[in-house]
């Protein structure tokens, strides 16, 4: 990466050079040197633009909100009365390729995120706009009697199902625990490719 850089979009390569870091070598394999180094700049870059270990983690921990919830955005449209094959199909492709990275390196910020509340809070922020993303797709293919304990169950299922360790024969069970619950609403089918 040559030349002169917007200070903002190097701070997103350097979390995703660390997302990646994060996924492969856990929490203690991610340093600012190795941060640098994945990312393809010099030495030091890293330390510049995140001064401590706890800073990068804490960046990271925003970037992987905002990939997820871009991700979500996308896939649901807009949200209100959605497409559930949007979610189902991110869901299900959660556990493979990039999103499978993210989802790993996810789960590395996890635990010290009980203990640092700033970390913690970069997890939190979008939890509640995911997961009311997810009950709207799931309301709006619902008629409008259906028990709202069963939207929950369904919501809750697809924010369960966020990671899955790539395993083929793991995420067909995804795709199968998908179709029968889509199966529970009268008058709605669900087709997942």
């Amino acid at each position: 990466m040559a030349g002169k850089q917007n200070p903002e979009q190097r701070r997103r390569e350097l979390c995703d050079a660390a997302i990646t870091l994060l996924a492969r070598e856990g929490i203690k394999g991610v340093t600012h040197l190795k941060v640098d180094r994945k990312a393809g700049v010099p030495d030091g870059t890293t330390s510049f633009y995140f001064r401590t270990s706890a800073a990068l983690m804490r960046a990271t921990a925003n970037r992987i909100a905002d990939l997820d919830l871009a991700d979500l955005t996308a896939a649901t449209g807009s949200g209100a009365h959605g497409d559930v094959r949007g979610l189902a199909r991110l869901v299900i492709r959660s556990g493979t390729g990039a999103r499978l990275v993210r989802s790993k390196a996810r789960y590395e910020l996890v635990m010290p995120s009980s203990r640092d509340a700033n970390l913690a809070e970069a997890f939190s922020r979008n939890q509640e706009r995911f997961l009311e993303l997810h009950r709207n797709v799931v309301a709006g293919l619902c008629p409008a009697d259906t028990d709202p304990a069963l939207i929950d169950e369904v919501t809750d299922l697809a924010d369960g199902y966020t990671v899955v360790d790539g395993d083929d024969t793991r995420l067909e069970g995804v795709k199968k625990d998908m179709l029968e619950l889509a199966d529970a609403f009268p008058g709605t089918r669900l087709s997942i490719i």
